[in-house]
């Protein structure tokens, strides 16, 4: 890695499996310490209609079914209701709101 002004360096973990919604969360939880929970939004680009990458998504969000897993494990980690929006949708809306 580099010593480059603000860069981020997340630590992925080598796993054999796929990540889990605490890996999920725990990535989440680094990015709301290190550059505000302003500058994080959701997107969903599942790839289950493909064959062969059927079980390549999170576990405990494995298609659009289980999304709700996400703001059940934010609330079980203490974010706030306002912070749940703003990454489940706010922050989204108010980017294509503005750049779009």
């Amino acid at each position: 890695p580099s010593n480059l002004p603000g860069e981020i360096v997340l630590d992925v973990k080598n796993k054999k499996e796929n990540a889990t919604l605490d890996d999920f969360i725990e990535i989440l939880e680094y990015l709301k310490e290190k550059i505000g929970i302003e500058h994080i939004a959701l997107g969903f680009d599942f790839m289950d209609y493909i064959p062969g990458m059927e079980d390549s998504n999170v576990v405990g969000m494995k298609n659009i079914t289980e999304i709700q897993n996400i703001a059940l494990k934010l609330k079980e980690n203490e974010f706030t209701d306002e912070e749940i929006n703003a990454i489940c949708f706010n922050n989204a809306y108010s980017f294509m709101q503005n750049y779009l």
